[in-house]
């Protein structure tokens, strides 16, 4: 089944929907018919300029209504949706909880919750363990703005099989490679630990199961409404789920849940080569990604060349030199 096809049959039927972050390749293109609302971190003229560095075609970006990473202004602002649509996004927010509340306030009555979440068996997310509930409730109480620890082990763990940074079988997994140095780690982690900035990562990991698994369990405890009424299968390296606050409650108990965790982490998962539609949108998302990582490490290789050739002019000056006393002196000083 091609994920994307099937939620345009399913927005047929819908008066208001609402996608996020479609940038160049939105699911549900107005010029389609789709009664859309556009949310976005930029608007369309600036999503244009970053994405015309990758080669896309950026005239599928579209007006973009609500630029804002915040869906809560949007609830404040009286938007109401039948549907929310959001690909390869739930991966990416602070707060997963709030996500979720916040998404809840903006349905209408029977409205609904599509997410589109890669899969960590078969992306640069391999190694990573799955996300727990506890995380997710650590982030939502200290109102997690910046991503810190996920953004270390984003770099830390990310990994290409055979040069891909997503793939659908993992038979072969001979050619696993980490492509991030400590420097790029230490540049990428300094940006929101000193400077405040946010830099974009995966925060949260999962599989199909995990995810069932934290939902139910976030549910059960009150945390969120929205439960699960409908999973898909992993296709390639994205699963599919549909969340709404009438879904029934998870039916697998959690020992049940967990077992399928520790199966569903150890085996692998292979790409229906047989749906090319599918394969085809998921070659075009994972393009964008890779070269959005080269992008980002390139800036950081920049950086630390910029720092090293600082480095080495201050330890060939004068200065330096001269003071080399002084430092030694205050060096046996403090450990006095």
């Amino acid at each position: 089944m091609d994920f994307r096809q099937h939620i345009q049959n399913l927005a047929i039927s819908k008066n208001s929907i609402l996608e996020i972050g479609p940038s160049y390749n939105p699911i549900l293109p107005r010029y389609k018919g789709y009664p859309v609302s556009i949310m976005d971190h930029a608007s369309r003229s600036e999503l244009v300029e970053k994405y015309s560095a990758f080669g896309v075609d950026t005239s599928k970006i579209e007006d973009v209504d609500h630029v804002t990473t915040d869906l809560s202004s949007l609830y404040s602002a009286g938007h109401m949706f039948d549907l929310i649509v959001a690909s390869h996004v739930i991966e990416h927010v602070t707060d997963f909880i709030k996500f979720l509340n916040d998404c809840e306030r903006l349905l209408v009555e029977g409205g609904q919750v599509i997410l589109i979440v890669p899969d960590k068996r078969n992306c640069f997310d391999f190694f990573r363990p799955v996300t727990t509930p506890g995380a997710m409730l650590d982030a939502h109480h200290s109102k997690r703005a910046l991503h810190l620890g996920g953004l270390f082990d984003h770099y830390s763990y990310f990994c290409r099989n055979n040069g891909q940074l997503a793939w659908g079988d993992l038979e072969d997994v001979s050619q696993l490679e980490f492509i991030h140095t400590p420097d790029m780690t230490i540049d990428a982690v300094n940006k929101p630990l000193l400077a405040g900035e946010y830099s974009d990562a995966h925060e949260w990991v999962f599989v199909p199961a995990s995810f069932a698994f934290a939902l139910a369990e976030l549910r059960s405890h009150r945390f969120v409404n929205l439960g699960i009424e409908q999973a898909y299968a992993t296709l390639g390296y994205e699963f599919m789920v549909i969340l709404s606050v009438r879904a029934p409650v998870e039916s697998r108990t959690k020992a049940q849940l967990l077992s399928e965790i520790q199966g569903e982490v150890s085996a692998a998962v292979h790409m229906d080569l047989t749906d090319s539609n599918a394969v085809s949108h998921a070659r075009e998302d994972l393009a964008l990604s890779s070269m959005e990582q080269a992008l980002e490490n390139k800036r950081l290789a920049d950086v630390i060349a910029l720092q090293k050739n600082q480095l080495d002019s201050l330890y060939s000056s004068t200065s330096w030199r001269v003071t080399l006393p002084l430092r030694k002196l205050r060096k046996f000083l403090s450990a006095l």
